[in-house]
C-alpha cells in the first residue's frame, strides 16, 4: 500500500490507496514462504512402415509432463502452502499417411488416446483470486481426418475433421466435473480451405485463400457452468494479394472473422453474475511484408 517514496509520495500513495478496492487486488494478500522443484524423464517411441512408396503406417508412444509449482496469486488462499502438483501424460497414437495421383491428392487418419493425471485446472473465482487445483485423471480419446486435393495447377482444396471425447475421470477432485466433458473442449471441429496461386508477371505471382473452421458448443469457464456455455459455431478468413518469393515481398489483402461472428472465448462468475470475453470482431486490413 505504500508504493511511493520521496515528494509527492502522500498523494501519489493516497491516490493508489482510493483506487485499490476497485481493482483485483481488493482481496487481502497474505504473505506465505515456500519452494518447490521437480523433474522427470519423458519421451516419444514410434514405429512406421511404408505399405508402398505412398502409403505409410505407425504408431507411437510417448509421455509428457508439466511441472508443478506455486500459486503466485496470494489471493487464491490464506495458507502457506499454494504449491500444486506435477501433471503427467500417457499418449498413445496409430495411423496412415498417404498420397494419391502422383501427389495430387493427400489423406492422413489418426486414431489417438491419451490419459493424464494429476490434471492441473486453472479457475477464476468471484472472489477475483486464480485458484489452480489438481483435479485427478482426464481422458481424451479421439479421430482425426485430414486431405489435401489439388483441383487444378496452382488450385488446392484442404480440409479436416477432428472428433474428440475429452472427458474428466470419476475420482476427480470436484464432484461436478466427474464424467463431464472439459471445458473448451468441443466433441467436432473441423477446417475447410481453398488457395489460389499463379504467375502473373516475371517473379510475381498471384494468390487466394479462405479458410472456414467450425466447432460445436463448449462450456468457455472451468466450472462448466451452464451460463458460459458457447453455442455451435464457425468462422472464415480471407486473404488475397500478390508476392515476390526471389525478393521476400508480399502485399495483400486480408479479412479475419468475415462474418463478424460473435462467440465467446471464456466466461466466469463474478459476484454479481457472470463476465465473458468475446472472440475478435471482424477485421480488414492491408498489409505489406518483406522477408529475408
Amino acid at each position: 500500500t505504500q508504493v511511493f517514496v520521496g515528494p509527492g509520495s502522500g498523494l501519489a500513495n493516497g491516490t493508489l490507496a482510493a483506487l485499490r478496492p476497485a481493482s483485483f487486488c481488493a482481496a487481502s494478500t497474505p504473505n506465505f514462504s515456500d519452494t518447490y522443484e521437480d523433474d522427470q524423464l519423458t519421451g516419444t517411441l514410434v514405429l512406421s512402415y511404408d505399405i508402398t512408396d505412398d502409403i505409410m503406417a505407425y504408431t507411437s508412444y510417448s509421455t509428457g509432463f508439466k511441472a508443478g509449482g506455486i500459486n503466485l496469486d496470494t489471493r487464491a488462499g490464506v495458507s502457506a502452502d499454494q504449491t500444486f502438483l506435477p501433471e503427467s501424460v500417457e499418449s498413445y497414437e496409430a495411423g496412415l499417411k498417404t498420397e494419391w495421383f502422383g501427389g495430387a491428392a493427400i489423406f492422413n487418419l489418426a486414431v489417438f488416446q491419451m490419459q493424464f493425471e494429476d490434471f492441473q485446472l486453472n479457475s477464476f473465482n468471484p472472489t477475483t483470486s486464480f485458484v489452480l487445483t489438481n483435479e485427478a485423471s482426464v481422458e481424451s480419446f479421439g479421430v482425426e481426418l485430414e486431405g489435401a486435393l489439388r483441383l487444378a495447377e496452382g488450385l488446392w482444396l484442404r480440409g479436416g475433421v477432428l472428433y474428440n471425447e475429452a472427458e474428466y475421470g470419476d475420482d476427480t477432485l470436484d464432484p461436478n466435473l466427474r464424467g463431464r466433458r472439459l471445458s473448451n473442449a468441443p466433441r467436432w471441429s473441423g477446417t475447410l480451405g481453398i488457395s489460389y496461386q499463379r504467375e502473373i508477371a516475371d517473379g510475381w505471382s498471384g494468390f487466394g485463400r479462405l479458410d472456414a473452421r467450425g466447432q460445436t458448443e463448449v462450456f468457455t469457464a472451468s466450472n462448466l457452468n451452464a451460463n458460459t456455455l458457447q453455442e455451435t459455431y464457425g468462422t472464415l478468413n480471407a486473404r488475397f494479394g500478390v508476392r515476390n518469393a526471389e525478393h521476400g515481398l508480399e502485399l495483400a489483402v486480408f479479412g479475419t472473422n468475415v462474418t463478424d461472428e460473435r462467440y465467446k472465448t471464456i466466461a466466469f462468475g463474478v459476484t454479481s453474475g457472470f463476465m465473458s470475453y468475446f472472440g475478435e470482431p471482424r477485421i480488414v486490413g492491408i498489409e505489406l511484408s518483406r522477408r529475408w
